[in-house]
């Protein structure tokens, strides 16, 4: 397996489960190595960021196929009520939307994709704020070796 495709499985599998344990690890700094910590922390951040950005991408893809849905369920919707001679309301209309099956599946799936980003997010997150600690106990580190030597 490549990073890409790891990274990807990863995707896949994010789930608030994941999610803790990986922001424990991520959060986690060794205080013995903080220049080497410094060292990955890029390679890292630059993953999670691309990989947040495919969630913005499959958010995106999904919004416009939910859409496309919706006006698919509209056009039903009103040559039903064409054909029943019905006044093709609002109301009317959004029931057929809200009940077709095709809007409710794609729904729940953005709903999950809207979590994964989410949680991507706050990972990116943790990552520049544990990127501002590193520089922070780096600067610290060197100020105590000038004091010391």
């Amino acid at each position: 397996m490549t990073k890409a495709t790891d990274l990807l499985q990863f995707y896949e599998d994010l789930d608030l489960g994941v999610y803790q344990d990986l922001a424990q690890e991520l959060a986690s700094i060794n205080h013995l190595n903080i220049e080497g910590e410094l060292l990955h922390q890029a390679r890292i951040y630059s993953s999670y960021a691309g990989l947040l950005e495919h969630a913005k991408k499959e958010c995106g893809n999904l919004e416009i196929e939910l859409i496309r849905c919706q006006t698919n369920a509209r056009i039903g919707a009103r040559e039903s009520c064409e054909a029943k001679k019905i006044k093709a309301t609002v109301a009317i209309m959004d029931s057929f939307v809200n009940s077709d099956e095709s809007c409710i599946k794609l729904t729940k799936k953005l709903v999950e994709l809207k979590e994964k980003e989410g949680l991507l997010k706050s990972l990116v997150n943790t990552l520049s704020y544990r990127k501002d600690c590193l520089i922070q106990l780096s600067t610290h580190q060197r100020n105590e070796k000038k004091i010391y030597s």
